[in-house]
């Protein structure tokens, strides 16, 4: 049971069936819009858990709107799922650097769509155990508990997937971490994402980070590796 209330974003009559029907069997409260204006209205007096956007039916870029929502106050933390049936990968690479949160490509089936929601829910809600330490990489710190992040004692937003993959490095610094494995830490094991979707999260990741986002690395045709902390020799 996802428990949650979703909002819908396409004039696709048929698609916005088919999402309805998945969404109210997996125990969420749905209401839909046919445009993108009446979606970001909704969207910010209802504030909802999470929006799934048609990118090819409503009347602006599905990236303009994801920035949209992710400026406003009142949407900057929920999460965006994109779908499509013809999505280029330029679409979908567009998507997710806006701030979307994953992308489904359309014709699904009701479970896979469902799980794929679960998926998206579980990264952003996950807690682990309130004693786990956090991770400090000098004044980088990772707070597991609270899924917070901060640099300089000072908090850092980061999406879901930012945080799956800051999290993975840190827990594996100096080693290189494929862009597979790293794609599978977001999506879980039965899903991929492109290379470059990976590559184009990282990208937001160090921008996050600041300084500290240069200690990720680039591993050339493997992935990504955290740089250790420079170790100081006494004299």
């Amino acid at each position: 049971m996802i428990g949650k209330w979703v909002l819908t974003i396409t004039a696709n009559s048929t698609l916005a069936g088919i999402m309805r029907s998945a969404l109210e069997k997996a125990g969420c409260q749905v209401v839909q819009s046919i445009s993108a204006r009446d979606g970001i209205r909704l969207a910010q007096s209802r504030q909802p858990r999470l929006i799934v956007i048609d990118i090819e039916s409503i009347e602006i870029q599905a990236s303009e709107l994801t920035r949209a929502l992710k400026r406003h106050a009142a949407t900057v933390s929920t999460l965006i799922i994109l779908v499509g049936l013809n999505a280029d990968e330029t679409s979908v690479i567009d998507g997710l650097e806006a701030g979307a949160d994953e992308f489904v490509t359309s014709p699904f089936s009701s479970p896979v769509f469902v799980s794929r929601i679960q998926a998206v829910l579980r990264r952003s809600c996950r807690f682990w155990s309130d004693t786990k330490n956090p991770i400090k990489l000098g004044g980088l710190e990772i707070v597991d508990g609270t899924r917070e992040v901060r640099v300089n004692n000072r908090t850092v937003k980061l999406t879901p997937s930012e945080f799956e993959i800051l999290r993975l490095l840190a827990d594996n610094v100096g080693r290189a971490v494929s862009r597979r494995e790293i794609s599978r830490a977001i999506h879980g094991t039965h899903h991929s994402s492109s290379e470059r979707a990976v590559d184009v999260q990282v990208v937001g990741l160090r921008k996050s980070l600041g300084k500290y986002g240069k200690r990720i690395e680039t591993v050339r045709g493997v992935g990504y590796r955290m740089r250790p902390l420079e170790v100081t020799q006494k004299p």
